[in-house]
């Protein structure tokens, strides 16, 4: 028992010595801050859907949280995850807190272009990358509409500029597919001839995949 007693007085004296009130300080310097007593007023612009006391978003694509029974606001570190930028955000709403993430670039268009239509899906225009999430390069646009060539003329799902290091295969590339399989080529000969599977020739000749190539 004196032994359980000693432990914990040794955490605590751990855990509330000088030195953890300096990296805990340190960690707070290293977290940008903005007092709305000094700046008169929250960050931003509140989101459609979220509450505008506890979450804003500004038009360069910096997310806002309010910290809990203050008057501070802390901004949120962003993590790419796939090809997307995200946002991990506690949102309490009628007495329950709902823990999850976000993606950025539909907090910015929620925020400055209004609540998502129906069907649509932030567009990344004319700057493609997907990192890129300032309002000025974001709308709402019909699903599908980066498939049509505009901005990216190539088909990587990255949606940047440059073509993805793993595409096999390009729009002209599958226009000549479909024509020589028209011509009488069979699946095995064209695999051979472009380096993919001939179950994926397949599926592009049924337009299973590229449908947008016609």
């Amino acid at each position: 028992m004196e032994g359980t007693r000693e432990a914990k007085r040794r955490v605590q004296r751990t855990a509330y010595s000088p030195e953890y009130y300096r990296r805990r300080n340190a960690r707070k310097r290293l977290t940008e801050r903005w007092l709305e007593t000094e700046h008169g007023g929250p960050p931003g612009r509140p989101v459609a859907g979220l509450p505008a006391d506890q979450v804003r978003v500004t038009p360069e694509g910096q997310v806002w949280a309010r910290a809990w029974h203050q008057f501070v606001w802390i901004r949120k570190k962003l993590y790419c995850r796939g090809s997307c930028l995200k946002v991990s955000l506690s949102v309490r709403a009628n007495g329950i807190t709902q823990h999850g993430a976000k993606t950025v670039a539909s907090l910015v268009c929620r925020a400055f272009h209004g609540p998502r239509p129906l069907g649509c899906v932030p567009w990344h225009y004319p700057d493609p990358s997907p990192t890129n999430c300032r309002a000025d390069n974001l709308r709402w646009a019909p699903r599908g509409t980066r498939k049509l060539g505009v901005p990216s003329p190539n088909s990587s799902r990255f949606g940047y500029d440059r073509p993805s290091p793993t595409l096999k295969l390009t729009p002209a590339s599958v226009r000549q597919i479909r024509h020589l399989y028209r011509s009488g080529s069979t699946y095995k000969a064209l695999a051979d001839q472009f380096g993919v599977s001939r179950s994926y020739i397949g599926k592009i000749v049924r337009r299973w995949t590229w449908k947008h190539v016609t």
